[in-house]
C-alpha cells in the first residue's frame, strides 16, 4: 500500500476512535476523569479503593486497593490483560484483571452525602464497538447510560467512567444494566471531600452480643468429638449432590431495629401447631407477645417460618418471631417466639421454651447480615440448619426438634469447624464462601435448627428491597445462590465434642 494512503488511513482511523470516544461520552451524563490510577483528589476524608483481584496491591503511587469482595456483585472474572501493556495508563495491574457479568456494588459510607464514583475498566475480548454496552444507575437513578469502552478507547485501553452520588441511607448502591453482553468493571473507587466523612463507618453488627456470648467464642482449639468422621459422614449424605444452601432469599431472618417512634403493640397468638391453650409468659409473667414495637411496615422473612426479629437499642432487648404476620384486622400474629432482655450482656439464648428456633438460640446471632456479607468478614459463629438431627441436645441449645435416634446424627446446639489449617484463597470459593469458610474455621457452625436442607441463613433483604427496589443479595451472591458453597470443602469440616464450652453450673 503506498505510504500516503496508509498515513491517510489511520488519519481516518484516529478520527473514527475520536468520534465513537465523544459519542460514548455524549450518551453518559458524567464527568470523564483522568485515565489511570492516582486521579483521586489528595484532600478526600474519605476514600474506598477495591480492585476485581483476589489479593491487594498497591499502585505506582503508593496507594492500596483492597482485593475483590461480595460487595461487587460477579462470580466471573478474567484475566486476559495480565502481562500486557494497557494503553491510556501506567497502572497497567489496575486494568489487567475484570469482573465480568456484574449486577451491582454496594458500600457503607460513614455518613450521607455526596461521594465522587470512578469506574476502572478495560475491554478484554471484543475488538469491535457495540459488542458489549451496559448502563450504570446509583442510588436508583441513572448516572451513566450506553458505556460502550471499545467504542470509547479501543480494546486493552483505560476508560474510567466517573460521576457524583447523593447518598441518604448510609449505603452506596450501584446497578449495573446489561444492554448487549456483560457489564465489566477492573477497580471501582469512592471518595468524599466532605469533612464529616472522616468519621467511623457504621456498626456493622446486627445485634450487639457480648464476646463472652456463644456465638463470639473461638473454637480452633476445640476438641473434636470422638464420632466426628460418622457425624460427618452423614452431613455429607445429606447435603447430597448439590453444594449447602446459603439461604438468603427464603428461610432467613428479617431484622428490625425499633425507634422510640415505632408503634408498640400486642401480638396475637395464633395457635398453629394445635396446642389448644394459651402458653403462660405470652401474656403474663413475661409477657413476651405484649408491648412489643414493630414498624407499620415490617415484612417477616419469606417462607413458612416467616421469622421477624426487632431489636430495640434504647432498651437493650430482643424480640423473635416464627409465623409472624398481618391479621385479617390489621394486627399482627405469631405461633411462637419470645424476648430476650439485657441482649448485650446475653450469651445467645432464649429462656426455655421460648425463641423462633427449634434449639432457643438466637437466630439474629447467627444469620450472616448485609452489611458484613459486603464487608467480606463474618465476625461470629454461623446458624446452620440440617435436614435432621438427634433427639439429643447438645450445649449451647436448651431444646430441639429433632427426631433421630440414630447416633450418627449430629445434635442441635453441636459446632462445627473447618480445618484452621486450611488456605481458604486457595478453594476457589466466591468472595462469600470465602468469608463463610474463614469463620467457619475461627467461630465455626452451630446446628439450630432443621430444615428442607442443609444450609447457613442471612439477613433478609426485604427491608430494603421495600426501600430502595433492589434485594442486596443480588449483589452481594454474585450470581445464584447455590453458587456461593459449591467448592466448600465438607470433607475438611469436623464435629467438635458434646458440650463443647459449657458452664460447670449448668
Amino acid at each position: 500500500m503506498p505510504k500516503d494512503r496508509t498515513n491517510r488511513l489511520r488519519w481516518w482511523q484516529a478520527v473514527l476512535i475520536v468520534i465513537a470516544s465523544s459519542v460514548a461520552m455524549a450518551l453518559t451524563p458524567l464527568t470523564p476523569a483522568a485515565h489511570g490510577a492516582g486521579t483521586a483528589s489528595t484532600d478526600a476524608s474519605f476514600t474506598s479503593r477495591m480492585t476485581t483481584r483476589w489479593t491487594p496491591f498497591k499502585d505506582s503511587v503508593g496507594r492500596t486497593w483492597a482485593a475483590r469482595s461480595a460487595s461487587l456483585g460477579s462470580l466471573h472474572y478474567s484475566s486476559l490483560l495480565v502481562g500486557r501493556d494497557i494503553a491510556r495508563t501506567e497502572e497497567d495491574e489496575l486494568y489487567a484483571v475484570n469482573a465480568f457479568g456484574v449486577t451491582g456494588y454496594r458500600l457503607a459510607v460513614p455518613r450521607n452525602g455526596a461521594y465522587d464514583v470512578t469506574l476502572r475498566m478495560a475491554e478484554d475480548f471484543y475488538n469491535a464497538a457495540g459488542k458489549r454496552v451496559f448502563d450504570v444507575e446509583a442510588e436508583g437513578s441513572p448516572v451513566a447510560q450506553g458505556i460502550d469502552i471499545f467504542a470509547a478507547v479501543g480494546k486493552a485501553a483505560a476508560h474510567d467512567v466517573s460521576f457524583r452520588v447523593q447518598v441518604d441511607d448510609g449505603v452506596l448502591d450501584l446497578r449495573f444494566v446489561a444492554r448487549k453482553d456483560l457489564p465489566l468493571v477492573s477497580a471501582i473507587e469512592v471518595t468524599s471531600t466532605d469533612p464529616a466523612a472522616r468519621a467511623a463507618l457504621p456498626d456493622t453488627d446486627l445485634i450487639p452480643l457480648p464476646d463472652t456470648s456463644i456465638y463470639h467464642q473461638p473454637i480452633a482449639d476445640a476438641p473434636k468429638a470422638w464420632n466426628s468422621d460418622v457425624l460427618m459422614e452423614r452431613l455429607r449424605l445429606d447435603i447430597g449432590g448439590m453444594p449447602a444452601a446459603v439461604n438468603a432469599y427464603n428461610y432467613n431472618a428479617s431484622i428490625y431495629r425499633a425507634t422510640p417512634t415505632t408503634p408498640r403493640v400486642t401480638i396475637e397468638f395464633d395457635d398453629c401447631q394445635k396446642k389448644g391453650y394459651v402458653p403462660h409468659g405470652l401474656f403474663d409473667q413475661g409477657e413476651y407477645f405484649v408491648d412489643v414495637p414493630i414498624p407499620d411496615d415490617a415484612r417477616a422473612a419469606t417462607g413458612t417460618d416467616a421469622q421477624l426479629s426487632i431489636f430495640e437499642p434504647a432498651t437493650d432487648r430482643l424480640w423473635e418471631f416464627w409465623q409472624f404476620k398481618r391479621t385479617p384486622t390489621g394486627g399482627w400474629s405469631a405461633c411462637w417466639g419470645g424476648r430476650v432482655d439485657d441482649l448485650s450482656a446475653s450469651d445467645g439464648r432464649f429462656p426455655v421454651p421460648f425463641g423462633a428456633s427449634a434449639s432457643g438460640l438466637l437466630m439474629t446471632g447467627g444469620v450472616i447480615g448485609i452489611a458484613e456479607a459486603a464487608r467480606g468478614e463474618i465476625n461470629h459463629a454461623i446458624y446452620l440448619t440440617v435436614k435432621e438431627a438427634s433427639t439429643l441436645v447438645s450445649y449451647p441449645a436448651n431444646r430441639t426438634d429433632g427426631t433421630s435416634l440414630d447416633p450418627a446424627y449430629l445434635r442441635e446446639g453441636q459446632r462445627l469447624r473447618l480445618d484452621p489449617a486450611l488456605d481458604v484463597t486457595t478453594l476457589g470459593l466466591s468472595p462469600l464462601g470465602e468469608a463463610i469458610a474463614r469463620a467457619a474455621q475461627k467461630y465455626g457452625f452451630i446446628v439450630a435448627d432443621r430444615g428442607g436442607t442443609v444450609g447457613v441463613a442471612t439477613q433478609s433483604g426485604r427491608a430494603v428491597e421495600a426501600r430502595t427496589g433492589m434485594n442486596p443479595w443480588d449483589v452481594l451472591l454474585g450470581g445464584p445462590a447455590h453458587s456461593v458453597l459449591e467448592k466448600f470443602p465438607w470433607d475438611k469440616v469436623e464435629a467438635i465434642a458434646v458440650d463443647y464450652g459449657k458452664p460447670t453450673q449448668e
